[in-house]
């Protein structure tokens, strides 16, 4: 993109405010950045926490050692493109080239890259649909805004505030639920908003705004069973160690626990949970009568089966009406339970691929053969998204029947939700920030 139309989406109040943050936040060489991230880093290992870290391409240029150290440390390194330029504005070619670009620099050091975010969050479908198989595992481009900040504080967002969400556009939480899912050849994992720039910088949130804020979003995703990927920017990482610790923190002791950990973690997960297979077949059982065989195949030992409303042996309490069912070294399990009704959600043939793609990511199993959809104790047909008409409120529909079930949780090891730590390693320098302007 060219300078002109650059400055031509920021105002000059954004420009004003965005270079005064910058001059007192960084330095011209990297040393003030270094320093800051490493201990940010440091603490969070101390308190068994881990964060993704996306760095363009041009800054592990100027900056290789340093990138390296960070994931010597423990870090994933994602990447963020090859500038810091929003790919929207790019053709799709051109576009691809410059991720493409990045994760040869990355490669070509040794670094293997399991995931990008853009810069901006700036994608398009089209971009995402491109991308070969096999190039790289995830993508984290998409956000959930949960409603954390009150009206009166989101009427004071300056220019900072109003330029970052527009380019985040995010989805609103009350209909959308933050897990990942396939998109075309890749795993997508949204990022949770707000983020650290719209607090602090957008409307003057403290430090202790802020934590209440992400504590908020956490105790949301917890009882949803979801994902809170919290997207932040090392240049605020020394008035962020309080606030992740007391996330790790809480996550840790809460019961079930929380699963913290690093996106790639979560990709591979995601991949793993894919090949979870649940195979039924009905059988008699003499004075029990008919019964409903269930074989759990190609599972690994971190999956959470859970049973609701159902009595299975060696299954264990879990949370709220749930029970989890562990899985053995042979990662298979059987059990016999009553055929009616089916504790599955039956799926009729006018509901959307886009509904059942998210009913198979939050892990229900879902049983489509039309005389057996009738039998489930839990069906989704084109009455029932009339009532229920987006993705919460289905979830919500469906927790809330008290029919038998049995699912697959989101979550490995009998983990309730996730937290992960994201951030945006934009540049180390003012240098580098200059080095962006040029080379648009």
């Amino acid at each position: 993109m060219k300078l002109r139309s650059w400055l031509a989406l920021r105002s000059p109040e954004y420009l004003f405010n965005k270079s005064r943050t910058l001059l007192k936040r960084y330095g011209i060489s990297e040393k003030k950045a270094v320093v800051r991230t490493t201990a940010f880093i440091e603490y969070l290992a101390e308190r068994g926490g881990a964060a993704t870290l996306f760095a363009p391409g041009t800054v592990l240029e100027r900056h290789p050692k340093v990138i390296a150290r960070f994931l010597e440390a423990g870090v994933e390194i994602g990447m963020h493109g090859w500038e810091h330029v929003d790919l929207r504005n790019y053709p799709v070619d051109e576009a691809r080239a410059q991720l493409f670009k990045a994760t040869q620099a990355f490669n070509d050091r040794g670094m293997v890259v399991h995931g990008f975010r853009c810069p901006y969050l700036g994608h398009s479908d089209a971009l995402i649909a491109s991308l070969p198989p096999e190039w790289i595992q995830y993508s984290s481009n998409s956000a959930v805004w949960w409603n954390v900040v009150s009206d009166s504080d989101l009427g004071k967002g300056n220019a900072i505030y109003d330029a970052t969400l527009r380019f985040y556009a995010p989805k609103a939480s009350h209909t959308h639920v933050s897990i990942p899912w396939q998109r075309a050849n890749l795993i997508e994992i949204p990022v949770s908003l707000p983020d650290d720039m719209l607090l602090f910088d957008g409307i003057f949130r403290d430090v202790d705004a802020m934590t209440e804020a992400w504590r908020g979003i956490m105790a949301q995703t917890y009882r949803r069973g979801e994902l809170f990927n919290l997207i932040f920017h090392p240049e605020l990482a020394d008035r962020e160690q309080v606030p992740f610790g007391l996330l790790l923190e809480e996550g840790r002791h809460l019961n079930p626990p929380v699963w913290c950990t690093r996106l790639c973690d979560v990709s591979e997960w995601w991949q793993e949970k894919r090949r979870f297979k649940a195979l039924v077949e009905s059988t008699s059982s003499g004075e029990a009568g008919e019964q409903l065989r269930i074989s759990f195949e190609a599972c690994s030992q971190h999956a959470t089966l859970l049973f609701r409303g159902l009595s299975v042996p060696g299954d264990e309490p879990w949370d709220g009406e749930y029970r989890r069912l562990r899985i053995g070294e042979s990662g298979e399990a059987v059990v016999n339970v009553p055929a009616e009704p089916r504790p599955f959600v039956g799926v009729s043939a006018g509901v959307p691929a886009a509904t059942r793609t998210v009913l198979r990511e939050l892990g229900y199993i879902m049983e489509t053969e039309p005389e057996n959809v009738e039998k489930c104790g839990v069906i989704i047909n084109e009455q029932t998204l009339k009532e229920h008409s987006h993705e919460v409120a289905l979830v919500e529909h469906i927790e809330a029947t008290t029919a038998p079930l049995v699912r697959f949780w989101p979550w490995p090891d009998g983990t309730r939700s996730a937290l992960c730590f994201s951030g945006d390693l934009d540049a180390l320098s003012l240098t580098d920030y200059a080095a962006r302007l040029w080379s648009r």
